[in-house]
């Protein structure tokens, strides 16, 4: 393989992310990318762009006495029913972004009101504990914590004694 006119593997992702966009456009919608393999930062810069760094997945004993610091400014707390509201863009955020360059996601968007009943019901629920970031007091993130087994991604030889999947 000659390679790319490319120096920065970085920019091959931004580049990538501008064309891929008007082939979406024009129903060209299968994309393969051919990349040397002895360039490490080429290859690792596709990878990402692939989005197999969207999730990481590890096992941590955690100490029994284990202190916690929230910087100035944030709280993580139980989420209410008077925050649905404020939550609804965090929980649109990922699908919104997937579904354009470079995933192009074809699953629909969720409703407001689908998002809206979703945590209601979960809120509702007692499976799984949810957890909400606030950063001066608007909610900017989330977290569901549950006991590994509820999780699909853990099962078998792979779920790890006393666990819990966040």
């Amino acid at each position: 393989m000659a390679g790319q006119a490319v120096e920065d593997a970085e920019e091959i992702r931004d580049l990538y992310a501008t064309a891929a966009t008007r082939w979406f456009e024009e129903e060209r919608r299968r994309h393969y990318a051919l990349v040397p393999g002895d360039d490490s930062e080429l290859i690792d810069a596709w990878f990402r762009l692939g989005f197999g760094h969207q999730q990481g997945h590890g096992v941590r004993e955690v100490p029994p006495h284990t202190e916690v610091r929230v910087p100035e400014g944030f709280e993580i707390r139980e989420p209410r029913e008077e925050d649905i509201e404020q939550l609804v863009p965090i929980d649109v955020a990922l699908p919104t972004h997937q579904s354009s360059s470079p995933v192009f996601s074809p699953r629909p968007l969720p409703t407001v009101d689908a998002i809206r009943a979703e945590w209601r019901k979960t809120l509702a629920g007692s499976e799984e504990r949810l957890l909400i970031g606030c950063l001066d007091g608007e909610p900017v993130a989330c977290w569901s914590v549950c006991a590994a087994e509820l999780s699909r991604h853990y099962s078998g030889l792979g779920l790890p004694e006393r666990a819990s999947y966040l």
